[in-house]
This record gives C-alpha cells, structure tokens and sequence, in this order.
C-alpha cells in the first residue's frame, strides 16, 4: 500500500462498527464457567482503537526474556515490564483459559490439562472482539489436549497445533496437514500471511492476532541453526541450593533434582526460545512493513514459570515463586510508557481487560471478568493462584495468597470414603526476610513466630470461590 495514501487514513474508529454490530451482554454462572448471553446494540463509541498481537510462550520462567534481543528490544525497551507478574494457575490449558477469559479457573472451568472442552467460549476475548468488529486470528497452540481437526471457535484466520517442534500435525484454516519444518519457523510464516492479509482486507478493520509457540516446553528441540549454541552455566539460587527440605510439603521432600539436571533443561529451554526470538523479529519487521507498529497494543506473556530445581524440583503446578512468576510486558506506544517498570501486581487474568479497554468496548456490556485492566489505576493487594492437583503424580490441590510481604499457601486431601476436604499442610514465608522460600514458619519447630492462621484461612476460603469484583 502507499505509504501517503495508508498514513492519510486513520485506524478504524471503533464507533462505526459498534453501531450496525451485537455484543454479548453477559451473565456469567461462574460457579460453573457458563453464561447466559443477550443481543445488544451498541451506541456509537468514538475514538482510535489499536491492533492487538498476544504472544503466548510455553514453560518460560521471567529472566530468561534477557536471552531474546529482538523480543526485548520491542517489547521491553519499547514498552511497560510488570516484574510482578504472575499467572493465577501455574499449568498450561488452565492459565490459557485465565488469558482468553480473565477469568480464574475456578471460573472458566478448566481445572487440568484435559479440560478444553469447559470452556464457554462466549467468554472469550476472541468472541468478544471478532462480535466487535475486529478481524481475529490464531497461529500455534490453542489448547493441549484440542482435537486438531476441529476449528478454534471465533477466530477468523487460524493455523493450530498441539505441541512439539518438527512433523507435527497442523489445522489451517480447515485442512488438516502435517508440517515437517520447525514448528516456530512455520509459525512465523504463518503470522506474517495473516498480518499481510488482514491488512489487504482492508486498513479500517481492527485485527486480533494470538501466537503461541511450544517454546520453551519440553522435549526442548532447538532448530538446527541453535542445536549447538553455547549457553553458560548458571549457578542456580538459594532455592536450588537448600540444603534442608524439612518444612516442605512431603511430596516436595520426596523430589531430589539438583542445579546440573535444572541446568541441563535450562540450556535446552534457551536454544528453543532463540527460534521464538526470530519469530517475534518476523513479527516486528512485518508489523514495520505494514506500518502498524505504532497502532498495535502488544503483550508478551508465558502460560506459567519453571522450578529448575528450586526446593529439589524440576517443573511447574507448584506455588512457588519460579512457578508462578512470569515475564509480562505490555507494549502500546503513546499510551504506556517506552522502557518503563510498573511494579503493581499483574496477572494473566488482567489481560483480558485490558485488552477490551483498548479496544473500547464498554464496559457494561463485556463478559464479566475477574482481573482488572492494566491501563487503569486498580493495585491489586492480594495475588492468588491455585492449583488442581494430579493424584497419579502424587501432587495435591493447593491455593494460595501472596502480598509484597508474605506468602501463604495450603495444601488439601480429602478423607477416605467420605470425599471431605480439609488442609493437610500448610506454608508461610516471609518474603522481606526470606526471598527464596527456605523456612517456612508453621514448620520451623518454632510455634513463636507462627502468623494466626485464621484470617489467612478466611482470605484463602473466600478467594476460592470469588467472582468479579469479590476477587483480589
């Protein structure tokens, strides 16, 4: 397109959509993740809406986006970094719904990995936008467990696989394929196509476009051109090195990897996120090419963090601070400040929000959500994060609250034919004192300094079953 012509035309004005267009007015059930919807026509909303890009990695703990320049050069140098990110369910599908619904899983209903099929999809971002006006599309990971041959709900372009990095099985658009290339690699072909084609569909249509790599997810293969990249040790932290995992929950005490096994898998995971990291470059240079760049609100997240051996344990689903803490950044030029740090608690719940505040779809007819818009002023007091356990893996249901100050959390089992729940263990550290989660003080043998359980308990009980606006 002509660059005199295209800058003579602003972005579309959401207002004149919203005008001949419905929107949900939701209800939401959401004891059970369910709503009830209802036509509305929307007044007239004036104003310029922006482009929004989601990209979604898979398994990336917070300071390895330090080993991803061009990522860093967009996103952090051109951006807001939330360091106190977190997701509010430390398991892939569970937190994607939480990114698609900002909703807790509570909420949305997908309690565990196979749970895709829970999900009210008129909860969506997707739905809500694409009944907005914009033009919405998906390239890589939906859901885990999806049945490939079935189309992603409300996305208009889409390109999905599962997992994995070579020969993998893809659905494009309606036909089924096996793609033998890279998987990243393809990926970035298929988002610069459909950056390309919602732009010649026409430059008033708003588009909606989610990226979701299997990096850095296990079995960690790097594209050939990264298989033998040098990545220096790293000498783990306090957490990986605790000597005394007495006051740990008993399946944590019965785990016992170590700082060369999380340095093995840590080196994998950093070749693996160089492909993301030339993915994203394809991203900028296109979004360059069509000059979209300064109308794109874009948010760079992970579907949840990675023990590398912190507390003896390689993996996630765990409260712990590397489990649950992941990099968020949100990048919107003249709106959110260029390398700036907004130290708020943030979540992957909040995207949701801020997302349909950007794109000025008003409140009062958006599902309802649990998180808060990060564009807004909202600081969250409270962080909580839960977690369904896999009894097959001997990992427990658990929940948890975290301040600036402290975190709490509670580990449950039920009794024997009678299906009651009841806390089996309990944590509490203080993060000042105790960064790394070393001593938790209900089981130091010390009763003097143990907190009151019993306004923590209160805070926990509620927060499990809040909804909107009764959650932290």
């Amino acid at each position: 397109m002509d660059a005199k012509k295209k800058s003579s035309r602003p972005k579309l004005v959401l207002g004149l959509l919203l005008a001949t267009v419905t929107i949900a007015l939701a209800t939401p059930a959401l004891s059970s993740g369910t709503s009830r919807l209802e036509p509305q026509v929307l007044p007239p909303v004036q104003g310029v809406v922006p482009n929004v890009l989601v990209i979604v990695t898979d398994d990336q703990r917070i300071k390895m986006l330090k080993t991803m320049p061009q990522t860093s050069e967009f996103f952090i140098d051109g951006g807001t970094q939330y360091p106190n990110g977190y997701v509010t369910t430390p398991l892939c599908c569970p937190s994607r719904g939480s990114i698609f619904t900002g909703r807790y899983a509570h909420n949305h209903g997908i309690k565990h990995n196979n749970m895709a099929e829970a999900l009210d999809q008129t909860t969506t971002i997707q739905f809500q936008l694409q009944q907005a006006g914009y033009k919405t599309g998906i390239v890589g990971k939906y859901f885990r467990n999806w049945n490939i041959p079935s189309d992603p709900p409300y996305f208009d372009k889409w390109s999905i696989f599962t997992a994995g990095y070579y020969d993998r099985l893809f659905n494009t658009e309606g036909t089924v394929h096996t793609v033998a290339q890279y998987s990243t690699d393809y990926l970035a072909q298929e988002s610069a196509r459909m950056l390309r084609e919602f732009e010649a569909e026409g430059d008033l249509t708003p588009w909606f476009l989610y990226v979701a790599p299997s990096a850095p997810h296990k079995p960690y293969v790097a594209a050939r051109g990264y298989r033998n990249l040098k990545v220096p040790d790293w000498r783990g932290n306090a957490a990986v090195h605790e000597k005394d995992r007495s006051d740990k929950p008993p399946f944590i005490r019965a785990q016992h990897d170590d700082l060369r096994h999380g340095n093995r898998i840590r080196k994998k995971q950093i070749r693996t996120l160089k492909s993301v990291d030339d993915l994203i470059g394809t991203i900028v240079a296109t979004l360059g090419d069509l000059q979209e760049n300064r109308d794109t609100l874009a948010i760079f997240i992970s579907d949840n963090g990675y023990l590398l051996g912190e507390h003896g344990f390689v993996g996630k689903r765990q409260p712990y601070t590397e489990s649950i803490e992941v990099p968020l950044v949100l990048r919107l030029p003249g709106v959110l400040p260029r390398g700036s740090v907004d130290q708020r608690f943030a979540a992957n719940i909040d995207i949701a929000p801020t997302i349909l505040e950007a794109a000025q779809v008003p409140e009062e007819v958006r599902v309802a959500s649990d998180g808060h818009s990060l564009l807004g002023d909202y600081k969250r007091q409270y962080m909580f994060t839960e977690q369904w356990g896999n009894p097959q893996k001997n990992l427990p249901d658990w929940a948890s609250i975290r301040t600036t100050d402290y975190q709490y959390v509670e580990y449950y089992a039920t009794l024997p034919g009678e299906g009651a729940e009841f806390v089996s263990f309990r944590e509490y550290y203080d993060l000042k004192r105790d960064p790394f989660q070393l001593e938790n003080l209900f089981a130091d043998g010390n009763p003097n300094n143990d907190p009151n359980p019993v306004p923590l308990e209160a805070a926990v009980r509620d927060f499990r079953t809040c909804a909107e606006d009764s959650c932290p």
